[in-house]
């Protein structure tokens, strides 16, 4: 039986960061595509003409059968989605942020439970070069038991979406804007593999918020306490003249630092290591990782797993709510999971 896929929505991400998979993978037919714009649907036939394009999620699951779903629409249509997908059984992979609440993932629990889909996230920069072998060695303890990470990811400005449909979406808070959702979700999901845990507690300071009330966070500092003195620190911007991601973990043992094209691992006892590979910062659209995503998904959903990818999306979900709450009392907050 073949494996057939659907995405829903086409933006610059679909088109950008996975469509490149879709049309190059050997056993993955694509056979279907979701996008409520007219506009959007125009531009999916035209670059696939043979491809049927629905104007919503409910409009695909009354005309066809899909493997799984891969949700790359904004982020206040996540929750929705993945539950209309996953409630009839659907696998679903969903872009970042894959919800903007510990509620929403709550509800998503509760039919995921019932459906026993797969469901994951579309954590593509464990698939950075960089950052994998640098997971590598963490994960083999050549730095030994980490206890402090840094994150900075900063840029000069924000990604822009899809010209059709709310392209600054991104400064918007109402859509599931703002830097927290976007880079600093990614530190969410890198120290949380790194400690293997979700965070106990978590302080966001918004550094800069431009314009009407609309407007989400462009720049923000974000500390997470892991407990047993492992802390993180992330310095997030969209202000920044250069574009710029480093990540560094100090452990028991050693350092590894990750900047730019460098990796430069320190390990007590053993020959430094410094290994160089294609800058995090030059593709924005990432079709390389996200292609790596998706050929970790399908696996996951040929294991049959139900909760090793879940347990990630949790711990990324747990600490982005407490970034939030935090940003609107001025304290640091308890995540829900951990």
């Amino acid at each position: 039986m073949g494996i057939n896929a659907a995405l829903v929505g086409f933006g610059a991400v679909a088109r950008h960061g996975h469509l490149p998979w879709y049309l190059n993978h050997p056993t993955v037919e694509l056979t279907a595509v979701v996008e409520p714009t007219a506009r959007g649907r125009a531009a999916s036939q035209a670059l696939m003409p043979d491809v049927p394009v629905f104007s919503s999620l409910d409009d695909l699951l009354r005309a066809q059968k899909v493997t799984f779903v891969d949700i790359t629409a904004q982020p206040a249509a996540h929750c929705e989605l993945v539950i209309k997908a996953a409630a009839t059984g659907i696998h679903v992979i969903c872009e970042k942020p894959f919800v903007t609440s510990c509620q929403e993932l709550q509800e998503i629990e509760l039919v995921r439970r019932h459906s026993r889909s797969i469901i994951a996230a579309c954590h593509n920069w464990y698939f950075a070069p960089a950052i994998r072998r640098g997971l590598e060695f963490v994960a083999a303890g050549l730095v030994g038991e980490p206890n402090s990470v840094y994150f900075a990811a900063r840029r000069p400005q924000s990604a822009r979406g899809a010209d059709h449909w709310k392209p600054t979406w991104r400064q918007c808070a109402r859509e599931g804007g703002g830097i927290l959702g976007d880079l600093g979700y990614h530190g969410f999901y890198l120290t949380s593999r790194i400690f293997q845990c979700a965070p106990i507690s978590v302080q966001a300071d918004c550094i800069h918020v431009a314009g009407s009330e609309e407007e989400a966070e462009s720049a923000a500092s974000v500390a997470l306490d892991y407990g047993q003195g492992k802390r993180a620190e992330f310095a997030l911007s969209w202000l920044n003249p250069v574009r710029e991601t480093v990540l560094q973990v100090y452990g028991s043992r050693g350092s590894l630092v990750i900047e730019g094209d460098a990796l430069r691992l320190r390990s007590d006892g053993k020959n430094d290591i410094e290994e160089r590979f294609e800058s995090l910062t030059v593709d924005s659209w990432h079709a390389a990782w996200i292609g790596d995503t998706l050929d970790w998904f399908l696996g996951e959903i040929q294991n049959g797993d139900l909760n090793t990818c879940w347990q990630d999306i949790q711990w990324s979900v747990s600490a982005l709510d407490a970034a939030y709450d935090s940003i609107k009392s001025g304290e640091a907050i308890a995540a829900s999971i951990h």
